[in-house]
């Protein structure tokens, strides 16, 4: 079953890299400098979206 076209958008939102650095800065005390990578993988391309993170 093909993928769609509302999944493989949500995919793309959801791949790249995040991270929280200015957050960390201003408020030390409750959060740490996190950075998040998520890349697509190709596996199991037909009927579901795969990421490395």
């Amino acid at each position: 079953m093909p993928l769609s076209s509302e999944l493989l958008t949500l995919g793309q939102y959801l791949a790249g890299e995040f991270t929280n650095q200015k957050q960390a800065i201003a408020d030390p005390a409750w959060y740490v400098n996190l950075c998040l990578w998520h890349r697509p993988v190709p596996l199991f391309t037909e009927d579901s979206l795969t990421f490395y993170a």
